[in-house]
């Protein structure tokens, strides 16, 4: 059977790209980088030698590793060298991953960085995005790829609908979406993406309204990267009139690939005027 790293062109980036890519991933002193298909290993160079992080490289190629080796050493840092297939190394104990690989590896590899890596760790894919996956909050993106957070539930859908903004960072408002109750009942009909593949979809309430509000989603299970609509039906406004003022959650759950089931995304706040 042939091996994984075997396939991969020689795609390299330049120093300055890894640089703004490691800061983009806020790479902290200390914290381990892994750079899979690491080839000549400047990017293990940067992260030891600018931002003084436990660096390991993981290539299949002799000659690739021999080169990362010269280099870091003509450099004065210090990095970890691994031969091995790309598919079995094992990246749970890595702070920030790096990937250029190229679309079709990246693809390959997502299932496995979600079922094994930690809520913060920090997956950076230059060139490429990773199809399906949402990015990290805030301002991340870079001019050379993207950020991602694959372990985290939080990152794994988001919500989108006219006037909703779709990421909510830790510590920042929920996304909202806004209703005026009228004398007779509202239909608003929103849109999940999942950015993992998420199957036994439920969707939950939790505020005032929650035993008013009824809510019914078009799928019970998504790829990562798939869509389906919530239909959101608000009571009228006599019937809500007590809770007006405050939001009412709707959070959605259900089992990953791995068989976690948990929240997924950050949740949608409903309020009612």
């Amino acid at each position: 059977m042939s091996l994984f790293g075997v396939h991969i062109p020689e795609l390299q980036l330049a120093e300055g790209d890894f640089h703004e890519a490691l800061t983009a991933a806020a790479l902290r002193p200390g914290e381990t980088y892994l750079e899979l298909g690491c080839g000549h290993g400047r990017g293990l160079i940067v992260a030891a030698r600018d931002f003084e992080a436990r660096a390991v490289g993981v290539d299949y190629l002799p000659d690739a590793l021999d080169r990362a080796r010269k280099l870091a050493a003509r450099a004065g840092v210090t990095v970890e060298l691994v031969r091995e297939d790309l598919m079995q190394h094992d990246p749970t104990d890595a702070d920030v991953v790096l990937v250029h690989l190229g679309p079709a590896f990246h693809d390959v590899l997502a299932p496995r960085f979600e079922d094994l890596l930690t809520p913060t760790t920090r997956v950076v894919a230059c060139g490429w995005d990773v199809p399906g996956w949402i990015e990290q909050w805030g301002s991340y993106g870079f001019a050379a790829g993207y950020v991602y957070r694959p372990g985290d539930p939080r990152q794994h859908g988001e919500w989108s609908a006219p006037g909703i903004t779709p990421h909510a960072a830790p510590g920042q408002p929920l996304p909202e979406l806004h209703r005026v109750l009228g004398a007779t009942p509202n239909v608003d009909v929103v849109e999940f993406r999942a950015g993992v593949d998420l199957r036994e979809i439920e969707l939950r309430l939790d505020g005032p309204l929650a035993d008013r509000l009824t809510v019914r989603a078009g799928a019970h299970a998504l790829g990562r990267g798939q869509h389906t609509l919530v239909e959101v039906r608000w009571p009228a406004s006599a019937a809500g009139a007590a809770a007006a003022a405050a939001p009412t959650t709707l959070d959605v759950w259900a089992r990953s690939h791995s068989g976690r089931f948990t929240q997924r995304g950050v949740g949608l706040h409903l309020l009612p005027h």
